[in-house]
């Protein structure tokens, strides 16, 4: 599993925000696409990252520690948007705020 998990990462990564899907009818995929759901959540949050904060400059261990453990990607993009655009946090502690990977459960 950690190796798929890996293998998907690996694969977000290269194609640098392309699609997830090549046979989706629209332009472009969207986080309500009902094909995405069996997409895991952080997967799903690292992958529409840019799209939904508009932070293209993010780097990817920033990204992943923020979308790591989320349980919904687009409230946890949400917060970090709010939280970096309209609060003026810097990159770090909107993270902290916003990132579940190391909350207790």
């Amino acid at each position: 599993m950690i190796r798929f998990f890996a293998f998907v990462l690996s694969s977000l990564v290269l194609a640098s925000g392309t699609p997830l899907y090549a046979e989706s009818t629209k332009g472009n995929i969207s986080i309500y696409d009902k094909s995405l759901k069996d997409v895991p959540e952080p997967i799903k949050c690292y992958s529409f990252l840019s799209d939904i904060t508009g932070d293209k400059e993010m780097p990817v261990g920033l990204a992943v520690q923020l979308c790591a453990g989320t349980k919904n990607a687009k409230d946890t993009l949400v917060c970090y948007k709010t939280a970096f655009d309209s609060l003026g946090l810097n990159r770090g502690l909107a993270i902290e705020l916003c990132g579940e990977g190391r909350k207790l459960k």
